[in-house]
């Protein structure tokens, strides 16, 4: 016969490893330290264990994942938000460094190119004349991979004597005075993101980040109102909505670590994996609400018409506020 025990939380009484009233464990944490660590163990392996099951799911069923919870099979995966939050993360700080990565390297590439005595289009042409005064008998893909690379320095040389006169226009502007309060802020602010642009990119991602926690709900509120009868409750698309981020950040954060293990690569054929986004959003809401495909095609058009409008103005709001603060 099951002993009778008393909630050491809410002093509920009760039978069985779990308090029915406010979800405590019977567990003793005053016990030694190597069945702490144990149970330590257990617990991120169970944890370990549904985040692969969910990742599977997402990836390989488009749509599974939101119906097996709103049906009640929510043991075998992560809880959605934790799931999101935990996915976003990675994508965001991997994002951070890789950004970091190439600013590092154009601002390297800047302090080799810049000099008083050398404009951008000595530069250029000094460029071309050193693949012409190259005399190797080198084979033709050799001297297509050296043609590609000198275009890609030149572009970059370009961008760096841009960047140049936009700082040199917005010292010049700020050294006239006779600006408001606001004007005053923004030019600052201009002039820090181009002295320090790695910490400009930090702040804007942070407040990027941030934004997809509006984006999701007014998402989830379009859905409502083309799928209501499918699914009565707001929840139920806020669910939805969530792992669809969470999946398209899943699908950026891939391509990222790609692009992090192979970063000289000629060609970037992992930007193709992008096609899998708009594959993976029709086939998810095509399952996860049992639409016809005309209808569900209508619906995926119209949908991301007003995703991508809303992400463009989120974007540009956030760039703002960026600037701004």
């Amino acid at each position: 016969m099951d002993q009778v025990i008393t909630c050491q939380n809410c002093e509920t009484e009760f039978k069985g490893r779990y308090c029915p009233y406010c979800g405590q464990s019977i567990k003793e944490f005053d016990r030694p330290f190597s069945i702490l660590i144990y149970d330590f163990m257990g617990t991120l392996f169970a944890f370990d264990a549904r985040f692969f099951r969910t990742i599977k799911t997402v990836l390989l069923n488009p749509g599974r994942f939101s119906t097996d919870y709103m049906n009640g099979k929510r043991a075998r995966y992560m809880k959605p938000f934790q799931f999101y939050v935990f996915v976003s993360f990675m994508f965001f700080l991997l994002l951070s460094i890789q950004t970091n990565r190439l600013i590092e390297r154009n601002i390297k590439l800047a302090e080799g190119f810049t000099s008083d005595s050398l404009t951008t289009d000595s530069l250029i042409t000094s460029t071309d004349q050193t693949l012409l005064q190259m005399n190797w008998h080198i084979d033709s893909l050799v001297q297509d991979s050296l043609r590609i690379e000198s275009k890609g320095t030149k572009k970059k040389a370009r961008m760096i004597a841009s960047l140049s006169k936009v700082k040199s226009k917005i010292e010049k502007t700020l050294a006239k005075g006779g600006h408001t309060e606001g004007e005053e802020r923004i030019l600052q602010n201009a002039l820090k993101m181009l002295n320090y642009p790695d910490a400009f990119i930090s702040k804007l991602y942070k407040y990027l980040s941030w934004s997809f926690f509006l984006v999701m709900p007014i998402f989830a509120f379009w859905l409502w109102l083309f799928f209501r009868k499918k699914r009565k409750y707001y929840s139920a698309h806020f669910i939805y909505s969530l792992i669809l981020h969470a999946t398209i950040f899943l699908v950026f954060t891939l391509i990222l670590v790609i692009k992090m293990i192979f970063p000289d690569k000629s060609v970037n054929w992992e930007n193709y994996l992008y096609w899998l986004i708009p594959m993976y959003v029709w086939l998810g809401m095509k399952q996860y609400y049992g639409r016809f495909v005309l209808r569900t095609t209508f619906n995926f058009l119209f949908l991301g018409g007003v995703y991508t409008f809303s992400m463009f103005v989120t974007v540009i709001m956030v760039f703002l506020v960026s600037l701004y603060f």
